[in-house]
């Protein structure tokens, strides 16, 4: 009997909107993962306990919780503090007592702080595979610690970390299907409900194999974009060195 393949097409528009969710949480989640990662790390790394030590429990705890125990206790937990936050004094003076979160915003929140503590391990190795006698050099030719750090430092730790970030990128990118289990719409949201909330759908196992591959394709897609995005900084990065041995 021929399968009615049309009626998958029927949520294209939602499916792609799905898919722009996806990417724009993915996105935003990255770059706060990447600052929260560079802030942790020099925070460990630095030699004042009172920076050190929040950092390492930081890392060391998140890197230890599954991730959807984790998207729960951040998700609610965010929204929580900031119901807490809007009845206080502070709240009142800055004129924040209606500050909100939508689920959006919360779960890139969610994201960033759960890879930030990935990140900060993938920058610390980083930093620490830098030859010291560089440091040295950048100080002796009279170098200030923050021309130190943009010439020659920071260069060489996104070099080293890059197959890290991507790593975790890739990671973070499928994690994301997670937020579906908090209202977010997307794109695996958006495929469950079609495949689910549709009589013919949901009765046809073809069809709904099919609509569950459609959603594999979108992130299949945006990891392979992906890879051939960190191949290219990969090359970028590594000018200089492919005659080194």
């Amino acid at each position: 009997m021929d399968k009615d393949f049309s009626v998958l097409w029927r949520y294209q528009d939602r499916i792609f909107e799905g898919a722009k969710i996806t990417l724009e949480l993915s996105l935003l989640g990255l770059i706060l993962a990447l600052v929260i990662g560079l802030i942790a790390c020099f925070a460990k790394i630095s030699r004042r306990s009172w920076l050190s030590m929040p950092a390492t429990v930081y890392t060391t705890v998140l890197r230890g919780i599954p991730d959807l125990v984790q998207l729960f206790l951040f998700f609610y937990g965010l929204q929580r503090l900031l119901l807490i936050f809007r009845k206080t004094d502070t709240a009142r003076f800055l004129g924040l007592q209606d500050l909100a979160l939508n689920n959006f915003s919360t779960a890139v929140i969610t994201i960033g702080l759960m890879f930030g503590a990935y990140m900060a391990e993938t920058f610390r190795g980083a930093y620490l595979a830098i030859p010291k006698g560089q440091i040295e050099a950048a100080k002796a030719y009279g170098l200030s610690p923050w021309q130190t750090f943009r010439r020659i430092s920071f260069p060489q730790m996104l070099r080293y970390a890059l197959p890290g970030i991507s790593n975790n990128w890739l990671v973070l990118m499928k994690t994301t299907a997670l937020v579906s289990l908090v209202q977010v719409d997307d794109l695996t949201k958006v495929i469950k409900e079609a495949a689910t909330s549709n009589p013919m759908i949901k009765s046809d196992f073809v069809l709904r194999l099919a609509m569950y591959m459609i959603g594999a394709l979108g992130y299949l897609f945006f990891t392979t974009i992906s890879l051939m995005i960190v191949f290219a900084l990969k090359r970028h990065f590594s000018k200089g060195f492919a005659t080194v041995s």
